[in-house]
């Protein structure tokens, strides 16, 4: 039996995050994987919870409007972990309960470089993007120059394999390198 392959994205409401969202869920579509999508809150209300939903509602607002002129691809599954504590002490006690193929980091979220090597050493394989803002308007460009510019971890053996499946990347490396040489 196939193990599907599982993508986690912390966040937080708290920061903004929406841009790493999108990234997570175009590599989740590229890589036909679940993409989880993991927060934590000092408590679990009914008002803490909504907030939570409404911030994942605009954040795949966000990807919609960004992804707009792309042709419509594999959809993804998504899962939601909310857990009550802090982020970082629920996400490491989550992956250490919880196999997932790559963890992603985004750059919005609040964590000290020791936080965020302990996550990096619990997760299967991790990726922390870059901080960067991209002003390129190709979509397609923005995917791939982001991954270009993130630190890679511990990367399942496969995953260059699946995204070279991907017809957009021959698209990104021609026009990179056309620029190249422009």
């Amino acid at each position: 039996m196939l193990m599907a392959k599982k993508i986690l994205f912390p966040f937080s409401v708290d920061t903004p995050y929406y841009e790493g969202y999108s990234w997570a869920v175009e590599l989740a579509s590229k890589m036909e994987a679940e993409l989880w999508l993991f927060t934590a809150s000092k408590d679990k209300t009914e008002e803490t919870v909504q907030q939570i939903f409404h911030s994942l509602l605009e954040a795949q607002g966000h990807y919609l409007q960004l992804s707009a002129n792309k042709p419509a691809k594999v959809k993804i599954k998504t899962e939601r972990w909310i857990e009550t504590g802090s982020l970082k002490n629920a996400l490491l006690t989550f992956l250490k309960s919880n196999s997932v193929d790559i963890t992603i980091l985004d750059s919005s979220l609040l964590m000290d470089k020791q936080s965020e090597s302990e996550v990096i050493d619990f997760s299967r394989g991790a990726i922390v993007l870059s901080s960067k803002k991209e002003m390129t308007t190709e979509y397609e460009s923005q995917f791939y120059k982001k991954l270009q510019e993130a630190e890679l971890y511990k990367l399942p053996d496969n995953f260059y394999a699946t995204l070279g499946n991907d017809h957009s990347l021959f698209n990104y490396l021609r026009n990179f390198f056309k620029r190249a040489t422009d």
